[in-house]
């Protein structure tokens, strides 16, 4: 059996689209870090925390969960499963 991943794996996991939302708000959200790991510490937490906020208003989280069965459904079914090949 070939090693890896199909190369259009990433049409169905569902953490890829999270990832690159989580990905872009950093972006534009980086957090500042001093010298105390404890302050850095609460620094990141607090910035996941106003991530998290901020997903849940501005993306559809809840859609993107329940959209795993169309997704599946359209690398199987619609493309005769072809895109799940190596």
């Amino acid at each position: 059996m070939p090693s890896g991943s199909p190369p259009d794996i990433a049409d169905v996991l569902l953490h890829e689209t999270a990832v690159a939302w989580i990905r872009q708000w950093f972006k534009k959200h980086p957090p500042k870090y001093g010298a105390v790991m404890s302050k850095n510490r609460n620094t990141l937490e607090a910035a996941f925390a106003e991530c998290a906020a901020y997903m849940n208003e501005n993306h559809d989280v809840e859609g993107l969960c329940r959209s795993l069965p169309r997704r599946l459904r359209v690398l199987k079914e619609d493309r005769a499963g072809d895109r799940l090949k190596h």
